[in-house]
């Protein structure tokens, strides 16, 4: 074990000062400062021993026999003594970013735990012994390898909050539903099937949900949703004909928004139900797209041998919507262009998904058969047909699917519950299933309707968006000018082979269309009778004047910047518009409560998004700002996003927003950037953009005043009516010890 002595000498570089060189623990601790903690009786409850380089356990902690709480986190250890078995007081033990690669038994003596913390290590299982730490509230093994959970773990009745996420979990053990004290459940970045990645990333709630949906009779999905996309003209809707055996269409007219085929796909002694989403290239629609593109897929990326190369961006497009599915890439009109050919080695390295390439003409019909072939090899495959529902539910979705209704009412939703006998709690978790998996569209916000037919939805944007009236006001569109868009029987698609009667939209469904495109983030409302879509604002830059001088810069690089981002930001900080100064692919704000303004400006050609901040504060307008563009980010399933700090005197010399975090961390005072010869303060080109946490004293005013209109209010009151979370604006500061120091001064008053 490491002796006193290596470890006063590692604790005085971690703190940096001088320490007594001796073995007595009074002398050890006496200069420890902020590395412990005692108790009213002098004895010492917590101990922190973080990134210290540990290998071993320091011999002189087994002499703190009253230990409440110990952390060594960050170091090197890769097994426990069996002196541990000593802290029988030991509520707290963290021993996160070690080298575990087992579960240390040693720990399971020590009964006393609450919290433990065990996340990145390499453990690959936990024991069933684990339902000896009945005290057990918080348990973390996020990043790791765990394959599988004991049965057991049902048993930690106390247990309050649970990570797993990122591990190599395929299933939950049904008896995590007797955790009734469970409120937080972690599982995302898992290859779950049971329960389904999207009911598991709904929360605890809806995981017991679905287990005990499954009480009854159950069976498998067994159907696969195959997702074609590509530039407009490609050969999307040919292609779909030729796996229907229909016949070619010279002059096939292009899908508006979405086309939805069925297909069935033999499978022994059973058929795979398929359905073909056929989706339209006009980028303009992608912003209603993302509601339809969905995980654990089938994808077809249709090429036009005639066209310029544009396969990595749909392949980054198909990753951004669809994470991991399949993909099936196929070069379409290779009798037009015999010579066209992507680099399969190149693509197929760089994108995990692609399955395959198929060089095909829809017009000759060469390749088609053993693209066919292939096709039908990889719908056996599609993950979501082996995902386990009950028959209930399954019902449900069926019945849903059968109606000739463009959508349903809640009301008319609940009685199809009440008759398959699904309980109340079940039908939320269910109806936002079928919306995870594009088979019907459903808002909390706007729950009175669910869409049933998707291409009712995206025709009627799809005509709106394309008016010309629209267009010429550059998105600017009276409401009750969408009448006559959405009734003009020129805009019927002419494969629906509808009267226009029976396209006509009422008062209610055109409002209806208008706040979904508002949940799309398509638009916005200037007034009771206008709206506006970013999306068709003038492309020209307007006049305006800027202080360039004192301001913060920031940018967001991408490896791939979908076309709805700029718009949708637009729609997300629209109330803060200064005037008319908006334009395609940027916007000026001005805030008066921060008494800032902003200026953010898009390079779709670069892939990046420059942010500039000013006025008196500055840093907490960027906060706000910064936190709008990582809820839009984040939406996106795979999305390579780097936040960059400019150096403002160098504009060839651009740092990592997280380089510098992680060297402030290290306490590295100067670096040299890459790009530059010049050496530069860590803390200077941060500058105002580090979000240092406020003042507590500004803060617990806010939080006394809030309290004070509140009047009755209790503090757990206060937490639940904040919504408070574990930051401010995404960028660190935690709101909580401040309210409970809030509420404490306000006692002692």
């Amino acid at each position: 074990m490491v002796d006193d002595l290596e470890i006063i000498r590692k604790m005085e570089k971690q703190i940096g000062q001088k320490l007594e060189r001796s073995t007595g623990l009074e002398a050890f601790f006496s200069k420890a400062s902020g590395a412990y903690e005692l108790g009213e009786n002098g004895n010492v409850e917590k101990l922190t021993l973080a990134s210290m380089g540990l290998k071993e356990m320091p011999s002189s902690i087994f002499k703190l026999r009253h230990l409440v709480s110990l952390h060594l986190y960050n170091n090197q250890l890769a097994i426990l003594p069996k002196e541990v078995s000593q802290f029988k007081k030991l509520e707290r033990l963290n021993l996160g970013k070690n080298q575990f690669g087992c579960f240390p038994d040693e720990i399971l003596k020590c009964t006393s735990l609450t919290h433990l913390s065990l996340h990145t290590n390499n453990i690959t299982n936990l024991p069933r012994d684990i339902i000896r730490l009945k005290n057990l509230t918080f348990l973390s093994f996020h990043d790791n390898t765990i394959s599988k959970l004991p049965q057991e773990i049902g048993q930690l009745t106390g247990l309050i909050e649970c990570r797993l996420y990122n591990n190599k979990l395929t299933s939950l053990p049904k008896e995590i539903c007797w955790l009734v004290n469970l409120t937080k459940l972690s599982v995302y970045d898992n290859p779950l099937k049971s329960p389904p990645p999207e009911i598991a990333r709904k929360g605890i709630p809806a995981i017991r949900e679905y287990f005990y949906s499954l009480e009854g009779k159950k069976q498998t999905l067994n159907e696969a949703k195959i997702i074609l996309v590509g530039d407009g003209g490609a050969g999307k809707t040919s292609l779909v004909r030729c796996i229907l055996k229909k016949q070619f269409r010279k002059n096939e007219s292009q899908t508006h928004g979405i086309d939805i085929n069925k297909w069935e796909v033999k499978n022994g002694a059973k058929s795979i139900k398929v359905r073909l989403w056929d989706f339209g290239g006009q980028e303009i629609m992608h912003a209603t797209h993302q509601f339809f593109l969905s995980k654990r897929s089938l994808y077809i990326l249709v090429l036009n041998a005639r066209e310029e190369k544009k396969a990595e961006y749909w392949l980054k497009y198909i990753e951004s919507f669809g994470g991991d599915s399949s993909i099936l890439v196929v070069i379409n009109k290779i009798d037009e262009n015999p010579s066209f050919e992507e680099n399969r080695k190149f693509l197929t390295a760089k994108y995990k998904g692609i399955k395959g390439f198929h060089r095909i003409s829809c017009a000759s019909g060469d390749g088609i058969d053993k693209f066919k072939e292939h096709l039908i090899e990889e719908v056996k495959q599609v993950e979501l047909r082996q995902s386990l529902w009950a028959e209930n539910w399954l019902n449900i979705k069926d019945k849903l699917e059968d109606l000739t209704e463009h959508y349903i009412n809640y009301n008319d939703y609940q009685e199809l519950c009440d008759l398959e006998k699904i309980e109340t709690e079940q039908r939320t978790t269910l109806i936002e299933y079928l919306h995870d998996l594009g088979i019907v569209l459903h808002f909390k916000n706007l729950a009175h309707k669910n869409v049933l037919n998707p291409k009712w939805v995206t025709e009627a944007v799809y005509k709106i968006i394309n008016s010309k009236e629209t267009a010429r006001k550059y998105g600017i569109i009276y409401k009750d000018e969408i009448n006559k868009i959405l009734n003009k029987e020129e805009f019927t698609d002419n494969k629906l082979d509808l009267t226009l009667n029976e396209v006509a939209y009422t008062l209610d469904e055109r409002n209806y269309i208008v706040d979904l495109m508002k949940e799309f983030e398509l638009c916005y409302s200037l007034n009771k009778n206008r709206i506006l879509i970013p999306d068709l604002l003038d492309v020209q830059e307007p006049d305006f004047d800027f202080d360039y001088e004192n301001c913060i810069r920031f940018k967001f690089d991408y490896d791939f910047l979908p076309h709805s981002i700029m718009p949708r930001f637009i729609v997300k900080m629209h109330e803060d518009t200064e005037g008319n100064h908006l334009w395609r692919t940027g916007i000026i704000l001005k805030n008066k409560a921060f008494q800032a303004r902003a200026m953010v400006i898009a390079d779709d050609h670069a892939r990046e998004i420059n942010l500039y901040v000013n006025g008196r504060q500055k840093r907490n307008y960027f906060a706000a700002i910064l936190y709008a563009f990582r809820e839009i980010n984040n939406s996106f399933e795979k999305l390579t996003v780097k936040e960059m700090v400019p150096i403002s005197n160098d504009s060839q010399v651009i740092v990592s927003y997280n380089h510098l975090l992680v060297l402030t961390s290290e306490k590295i005072e100067n670096f040299v950037p890459d790009g530059s010869d010049k050496q530069y303060s860590v803390q200077e080109l941060l500058g105002e953009i580090q979000i240092i946490k406020p003042e507590e004293n500004e803060i617990m005013e806010i939080l006394i005043e809030i309290r004070d209109k509140l009047k009755s209010v209790d503090q757990s009151s206060l937490m639940r009516v904040l919504e408070v979370k574990p930051n401010f604006f995404g960028v660190g500061l935690d709101l909580e010890p401040l309210i409970k120091k809030v509420f404490t001064k306000i006692t002692s008053k």
